[in-house]
């Protein structure tokens, strides 16, 4: 794996490892204000989130590929319920569908770590 696809894999796995911690997120949010949470994650994670591309296939085997479409899958469903509200970061988190986000994160980690993804 090359130094490109190498820092991409370790920033996508970085993120889900941000997105499995509401306490990171109550951290950040402390520090970095923002009106609406979710839409800025969203955009964190999905801006580069092109899993037929060149770079995926570089930083990643197919079966973690196939990992973090299906944390992606989650999180879309859950983005088409939250709508277009603005959503503080302790409205975020107490939200069902955000609780949907963070243990997909987390059973994504798991495969990684597990060497199963």
């Amino acid at each position: 794996m090359d130094d490109i696809a190498q820092a991409f894999r370790a920033t996508r796995i970085d993120l889900l490892d941000f997105f499995a911690d509401p306490k990171e997120q109550r951290s950040f949010a402390a520090r970095v204000p923002y009106e609406d949470y979710e839409s800025e994650f969203f955009c964190w994670w999905f801006d580069d989130f092109h899993p037929h591309s060149e770079l995926f296939s570089r930083a990643f085997v197919a079966s973690e590929i196939d990992t973090l479409s299906t944390f992606s899958a989650v999180w879309e469903r859950e983005s088409i319920l939250f709508g277009q509200s603005s959503r503080p970061i302790d409205e975020l988190l107490s939200t069902n569908g955000w609780h949907s986000v963070v243990e997909a994160a987390r059973h994504a980690l798991l495969r990684f770590t597990d060497g199963a993804a």
